[in-house]
């Protein structure tokens, strides 16, 4: 048997495709690239083959559309075995032509994945040049913190835009979305059991509201004020503040100082208007991420020995929530790259002791499980996709 890490690699270039040049999540289950999937591809492949990481960014990039969306999917053409396919969304009239995104978006984790992979870019790449990544991400939190935040923080619009699709936060909020009553094909269904994914109930309202955005044209910002669902959510905040974070640092570097003043301000005006997370989940443990955290210790113990507390890692949600099922995607699993996330906000905060202990909780997980997509909180099974690249990509990164 192989090590950890031999296995890692095996997965990420077995879901690399060409000649689109960047990582599927999973062959079987998610054929296209996805944001923040794509994001921590980046991580991975800066470690093994730093020119794919570049390419895999500015895949990413390729499909953004005129507003400075980065969609949460960009579609494949050739690709089919996914819904709801390309025909769901108006797409954008300057959108490429090539590269059909959606016109919903995910956590902007590239910019901070960017940065952390830019000194083995730039050492391993002749003529690296990330400038026009660095406009582009500029666009795109710009568009974030302007159109999609009339309150001055992000609204997120569809439960897909938090990557945490049937979370327990949304019960409330997508109860009073309209449910779609036409032809549905559930191919997730085809690779994955049916207690690991959302409830046919629960898709339905997601595509229900696609509907309902699409009713709107898919403008950011009638959608923010419009849309039947519309949510603060916190992870979805803290990772828009250190993306912004991230790319002013980068701008810097780079001699680009008109995108640094712009992401400055717009980290500032962001801090200090978050709401903290109302639920015991994850987003709860994320606020690790916050610029002056006063309850360090009580978030540490929460992820160590509390109810967010896992053998493999940080529980998507409490034990003891009402809304808790181990086995179904965001209600219950620990999720590796959210893991690494928490874990790399207590290594900011000064606590490499929490850092240390989750890294080799997931180390455990997944020497237990493989690279699957999520592992259940009080087993070791693996559950979600087989040979998930963003799992894969943690294990690179973390050298485990």
């Amino acid at each position: 048997m192989g090590s950890i890490r031999d296995d890692a690699a095996r997965v990420l270039h077995a879901n690399w495709v060409e000649p689109w040049g960047f990582t599927v999540p999973s062959r079987r289950l998610y054929g296209h690239q996805w944001n923040w999937d794509s994001a921590m591809h980046v991580l991975g492949w800066a470690v093994l083959d730093p020119p794919r990481a570049w390419r895999e960014l500015r895949a990413l990039l390729s499909g953004q559309h005129a507003d400075g969306l980065v969609g949460h999917v960009t579609y494949r053409p050739e690709e089919r075995g996914y819904f709801p396919g390309v025909e769901w969304w108006q797409v954008h009239p300057s959108a490429p032509a090539q590269r059909i995104a959606s016109r919903i978006t995910q956590p902007p984790l590239a910019a901070i994945c960017l940065e952390l992979a830019e000194p083995r870019l730039a050492a391993a790449i002749d003529g690296f040049d990330p400038r026009p990544d660095l406009r582009a991400l500029d666009a795109w939190h710009a568009l974030l913190c302007g159109p999609r935040a009339p309150g001055g923080e992000p609204v997120v619009v569809h439960p897909w835009e938090t990557g945490r699709d049937n979370a327990a936060e949304w019960d409330e909020a997508l109860a009073g979305t309209p449910s779609f009553d036409g032809a549905m094909a559930r191919h997730d269904l085809d690779s994955v059991r049916r207690s690991q994914r959302p409830t046919s109930a629960e898709y339905r309202r997601f595509v229900g509201l696609l509907g309902r955005l699409r009713a709107l044209g898919f403008d950011q910002g009638r959608m923010a004020s419009q849309s039947p669902f519309q949510v603060h959510d916190p992870l979805f905040s803290l990772v828009t503040l250190r993306a912004c974070r991230a790319l002013c640092r980068l701008a810097e570097r780079w001699g680009e100082e008109a995108i640094a003043e712009r992401q400055r301000r717009l980290a500032d005006a962001l801090s200090p208007r978050m709401r903290r997370a109302a639920r015991c989940s994850v987003a709860r443990a994320a606020e690790v991420w916050r610029e002056d955290p006063d309850d360090l210790g009580d978030l540490a113990a929460l992820v160590t020995e509390g109810p967010l507390s896992s053998a493999w890692g940080v529980r998507s949600l409490a034990a003891g929530d009402p809304g808790f099922e181990a086995r179904r995607y965001w209600r219950g699993p620990v999720w590796p790259h959210l893991t690494w996330w928490i874990a790399e906000g207590f290594r900011s905060q000064g606590r490499a002791d929490v850092h240390d202990l989750l890294r080799e909780r997931t180390r455990a997980a997944l020497s237990a499980v493989g690279m699957r997509e999520y592992v259940h909180p009080d087993a070791p099974e693996g559950l979600g996709a087989v040979d998930q690249a963003w799992t894969a990509a943690v294990a690179v990164w973390w050298d485990l």
